[in-house]
């Protein structure tokens, strides 16, 4: 029979001790200069996937290749966006607890 790993594994079931991600989602200090630089790193982000030629005027057998590293590009876009929310809300959230709390 094969056993089912959950997130929090028995010891010496599952194998061994997974790693958690990297993330920021305890830190609820609000970091302006951090929202700054995601802005601007999104702004360039958009930029290079604007200036991609469109997939429509290349060679058929390129094609792929340019949906996937514009595919590539979009995504890394969609998480900075999520992240510039998060940090906004931080933001918001430490000046709404300045000014009510």
């Amino acid at each position: 029979m094969h056993q089912v790993c959950h997130k929090i594994p028995a010891p010496g079931l599952c194998g061994g001790v997974k790693k958690s991600r990297r993330t920021d989602v305890e830190d609820l200090t609000p970091n302006p200069r951090k929202l700054l630089q995601i802005g601007t790193e999104l702004r360039k982000l958009n930029k290079v996937i604007s200036d991609l030629t469109p997939v429509s005027e290349l060679p058929i057998n390129a094609r792929p290749r340019s949906r996937k590293e514009k595919n590539k590009l979009a995504s890394r876009a969609c998480r900075l966006k999520k992240k510039a929310q998060y940090e906004a809300n931080k933001v918001k959230l430490w000046g709404l607890s300045t000014e009510y709390g």
